[in-house]
């Protein structure tokens, strides 16, 4: 976080000083304050090259052309437009963050490309100045009239109500002219990109969406089941972003792995009574073996008499567990855990279980419990206590 913090002191007074050297060097006027934003670069960019060098990075040649106070020197303006080799520092600093910003990585994009727009118009407008494609009138009127020949030739949009009148004046706007038609193809070409991939997650959703339907169609799913699938895929859009969990998990390192998995799975692991004194051992165990279920309404999530291999808790949704007639016995909700029974005595289901809206559950195999009964032997007689409890009842 520091680390950041200072790099964005160090790209401001940068891009400070490449908005104030190309003024001066074509209008010959001081910004308010100048003064004090050279002396305060002069330091921020020594200590940036103190810094650089503890880190051993390269490029420092870079850093120390731009923490040198060359402003000093006789002709010192022209000297100090050196600084602005820092720039590329600049630059690097921007990657580095757009690609750390996992969740708006386009939009940082399209905010630079921007700022580096903006930039590149004032240092034509300057150099506009310079050719004496303008002029001299007040500082203020002059900069205006030479920004506005940029942003129209830039924009390959030119009115002809300013025009170059020397050959090195026609050149120049030659160039700037190439240079807008390259900027107008990047434009269209990246903004819609970014734009297009502002929401990725929904266009892939759309796109498997298309991709399923084809095939329940060319494998004539009846049209009931259909529906069921569609409201499956709707609601893990709706709920999870289309996400599958575990796809997500199983990319990840085993340390970032546990540590996502825990803090999904928190809210559950806290809701249940179960887990009430569980050790963090046992938590961050169980959090990387729990497998996540969705159920839509209607499904039943075990049959009376069938052999049971899963246990199963409940992290959002209800679920009626049924005798062998199919009556609620009764209802279970958020935090709470069933299906136990079968794995502790390695019995077939005693009841069924059924869920009356969409459910979203955790289950636990054979293999897990097996494991934790080896390892936690609390958890497992916290579980029998309570499957006792619920046998008497």
């Amino acid at each position: 976080m520091r680390e950041r913090v200072w790099d964005a002191w160090v790209s401001v007074v940068t891009l400070l000083l490449a908005i104030e050297l190309p003024v001066h060097l074509a209008l010959q006027v001081r910004m308010p304050g100048y003064d004090v934003l050279y002396w305060l670069a002069t330091a921020i960019l020594a200590a940036d090259l103190v810094v650089q060098l503890r880190k051993k990075r390269s490029w420092i040649a870079i850093d120390l052309l731009a923490a040198a106070p060359l402003g000093l020197l006789p002709g010192g303006t022209a000297w100090e437009a050196i600084r602005l080799i820092k720039l590329v520092r600049v630059g690097g600093h921007m990657q580095h963050l757009r690609q750390r910003s996992i969740a708006n990585g386009a939009v940082l994009q399209l905010v630079f490309f921007a700022l580096w727009l903006v930039i590149t118009a004032h240092w034509l407008a300057c150099g506009w100045i310079v050719l004496g494609g303008e002029a001299r009138v007040d500082p203020q009127t002059t900069y205006i009239r030479a920004l506005y020949w940029c942003i129209t030739t830039l924009a390959t949009v030119g009115y002809g109500d300013i025009v170059p009148k020397t050959n090195g004046q026609m050149v120049y706007a030659m160039v700037v002219m190439l240079l807008g038609v390259g900027i107008y193809g990047y434009v269209i070409g990246n903004v819609a990109n970014i734009l297009a991939n502002l929401d990725t997650a929904k266009r892939h959703y759309m796109e498997s969406m298309e991709r399923l339907a084809v095939f329940l169609r060319y494998r004539r799913v009846p049209v009931e089941l259909q529906r069921r699938i569609r409201d499956y895929h709707a609601y893990l859009w709706n709920n999870q972003m289309g996400y599958d969990e575990s796809a997500v998990l199983d990319n990840l390192p085993h340390n970032l792995r546990t540590e996502v998995a825990v803090h999904l799975r928190r809210e559950l692991i806290e809701k249940s009574p179960l887990f009430k004194d569980a050790s963090q051992e046992l938590v961050r165990d169980l959090a990387l073996r729990l497998r996540p279920a969705l159920f839509i309404p209607g499904d039943l999530v075990f049959k009376y008499g069938n052999h049971g291999t899963h246990m199963f808790f409940i992290s959002r949704g209800e679920v009626d567990i049924l005798d062998r007639e199919g009556n609620v016995l009764t209802v279970l909700r958020d935090g709470d855990f069933f299906g136990e029974m079968a794995l502790l005595f390695e019995q077939k289901r005693t009841a069924s279980a059924r869920v009356p809206g969409y459910a979203e559950l955790y289950s636990l195999d054979k293999a897990s419990f097996d494991h934790a009964t080896e390892r936690y032997t609390d958890f497992v007689t916290q579980i029998r206590r309570e499957a006792e409890r619920r046998s008497s009842n």
